[in-house]
């Protein structure tokens, strides 16, 4: 059997990183995650430079509503698999800085619904312009097949891991209640 050697801090591209023998299977699957995670990191990276930092997290806000239907919170924290209170917290800073506007939800007068504003959609269309420039300078090294390829096997990759959160942690029961 083929023998490979990586560690958790061994991102597949870092010459001298070593840790302990996997498989020749595993080595691919943990090779493919730290190609992944290098990517990611790339990007992000690239996302800051030379631009006023928007963070990640609203970045994915803004590109969950560019389609100006107004979503609840709750459904926004679904969608990006991050924590209610985290992305509640990103969307108040971002009402605050006039990104997205808060109303009530008709349906239940409790809860509130966000929308993109004209400035949001102007700050993910300057986000978005900055990110296709610089990768696409990257990407130019590529044939149109290969990154059409690349694109597929991320798209079933992605596909067959399922939604974000297929099992959402468990809420812990309220305060006296017995199991």
């Amino acid at each position: 059997m083929q023998q490979a050697t990586n560690s958790a801090d061994d991102d597949g591209l870092t010459p001298g990183c070593t840790g302990t023998p996997v498989s020749a299977p595993e080595a691919h699957v943990e090779e493919l995650i730290g190609v992944l995670g290098q990517v990611i990191r790339r990007v992000k990276w690239w996302d800051s430079v030379g631009a006023p930092p928007m963070p990640r997290l609203q970045v994915d806000i803004l590109g969950q509503l560019r389609d100006g239907e107004p979503r609840r919170v709750t459904t926004l924290a679904e969608c990006l698999a991050v924590d209610l209170s985290v992305l509640s917290r990103a969307a108040a800073a971002m009402i605050e800085a006039g990104l997205v506007d808060r109303t009530r939800d008709p349906e239940d007068g409790r809860a509130f619904l966000v929308t993109i504003t004209r400035a949001g959609t102007e700050a993910l269309a300057s986000v978005r312009a900055r990110r296709h420039a610089r990768i696409g300078q990257f990407l130019s090294a590529f044939l149109p097949d290969q990154i059409a390829t690349a694109t597929e096997v991320l798209r079933a990759l992605a596909t067959g891991m399922g939604p974000p959160r297929p099992n959402p942690r468990p809420q812990a029961p309220p305060p006296g209640a017995h199991p």
